[in-house]
């Protein structure tokens, strides 16, 4: 894997491809010659460096072919966004001296957004996947193989419109797991899905209620309030285990007050780009 990443990922995009050529849109079919369909899309939302979506990407295949997968019936598409146009380009072609982290077949794609927007990233990461599910995972977060096989139980069944993992809260907020009961009620039936949950909805349900909101915060809540309305959602296990980082740099109550403030601003009707301009100052 000497060739960096113009051997491992394929722009899907409609701007000019790292030969210079138009991409015009690859599909999973041209890496899937088999005649099986492709069951799940993950889209990962990216902004900077995507390497550690590569990494996790590069796990997530193991374990696809350890559960007997065959190449193909799952595929990723990293949706990067970057403030420097020549800095994402240099990423993406690999000219900047960074190489994927071991063989990560042609089922890895990669969708480029003109602008940083988790909303929009997830958009296009969606209209470019041919999956039968679709699965919106924030690549800093871990995705074991217990989580993919609930995934793909779900893809199999096909009665689950859409849903999410559970959220760990004890893994967060240490001494709340005696309340995890009435948590997991709470997540089932009236929360919100966030995007740290690892959602997940069928692509004809996705397209019926307007897909992913091309916004820059708030995309889950919004995405969210959709599902709920088209039906009833699922929640899985095993739980998710969100990164906190954020909650350990600004303290556990006062990010979880703050980020309570933003969403009721943003029910409010302020506008998810100066939420965003809040969010970033703090």
């Amino acid at each position: 894997m000497n060739q960096g990443w113009r051997g491992v990922c394929k722009r899907v995009s409609d701007s000019e491809g790292l030969d210079g050529s138009r991409s015009g849109g690859l599909s999973a079919e041209q890496a899937f010659q088999h005649g099986e369909r492709v069951l799940v899309s993950f889209v990962f939302p990216v902004r900077g460096d995507p390497a550690g979506a590569l990494e996790l990407a590069h796990a997530l295949i193991t374990h696809a072919h350890e559960e007997g997968l065959a190449s193909g019936e799952i595929e990723i598409l990293v949706a990067v966004a970057d403030d420097d146009e020549e800095r994402a380009g240099e990423i993406l072609g690999g000219r900047n001296g960074q190489k994927p982290p071991g063989p990560v077949f042609e089922q890895v794609r990669v969708v480029r957004c003109p602008h940083p927007s988790r909303g929009g990233q997830m958009r296009l990461g969606a209209a470019e996947a041919t999956g039968g599910l679709l699965v919106f995972h924030h690549a800093d977060n871990p995705l074991t193989k217990d989580h993919l096989r609930s995934l793909l139980r779900v893809a199999r069944e096909g009665k689950v419109s859409s849903g999410a993992f559970f959220r760990d809260l004890g893994h967060g907020w240490p001494g709340l797991g005696i309340v995890m009961p009435l948590a997991r009620w709470w997540q089932r039936k009236v929360g919100i899905l966030y995007g740290d949950q690892t959602c997940f909805v069928k692509k004809d349900v996705y397209d019926a209620v307007g897909g992913m909101p091309d916004i820059v915060l708030m995309e889950d809540v919004a995405f969210s309030k959709k599902l709920r309305r088209w039906g009833e959602v699922e929640l899985l296990d095993p739980p998710v285990c969100p990164d906190m980082s954020r909650f350990s740099r600004d303290g556990h109550f006062r990010r979880k007050l703050e980020n309570l403030a933003l969403i009721c601003f943003f029910k409010m009707g302020v506008s998810p780009t100066r939420l965003r301009r809040i969010y970033d100052r703090e």
